[in-house]
């Protein structure tokens, strides 16, 4: 069995943000690196004063993958959206092994464009 971090199997048995936020499917951001077997989704809501006010996820990869997901909204909420975790950082705070820099990637570009849809659509409408 491969040996993961502490923080990795946290995130991993008790995701943070795990599932979609009920009636905001329309501000998505996706990533996929069918190579390295992960597909992320997220969904984030922007509120007043550029706040982001929710953020939820859906994964299909392995337990770094996940914990990845779940570390990088916990902090993109507890920021308000206003910094937005790295691949980098997730893998300095979670442990990553080095061959997962390339998940942690597709978890930021899509945690990224989320964020980013979902600001576009708050303009949209102002």
């Amino acid at each position: 069995m491969r040996q993961y971090s502490p923080q990795v199997w946290e995130h991993f048995r008790h995701p943070r943000n795990a599932g979609i936020p009920v009636g905001s499917t329309e501000c998505v951001g996706r990533g996929c690196a069918a190579e390295a077997g992960v597909e992320v989704e997220f969904v984030a809501v922007m509120g007043q004063g550029d706040i982001l006010t929710a953020v939820g996820w859906e994964c299909l990869g392995c337990p770094q993958s996940i914990a990845s997901c779940s570390w990088a909204s916990e902090r993109a909420r507890q920021s308000g959206g206003v910094n937005l975790p790295s691949a980098l950082d997730m893998q300095r705070a979670l442990g990553l092994t080095s061959d997962a820099l390339s998940r942690a990637l597709v978890v930021e570009d899509a945690l990224h464009a989320a964020v980013a849809d979902a600001r576009k659509r708050r303009d949209e409408v102002t």
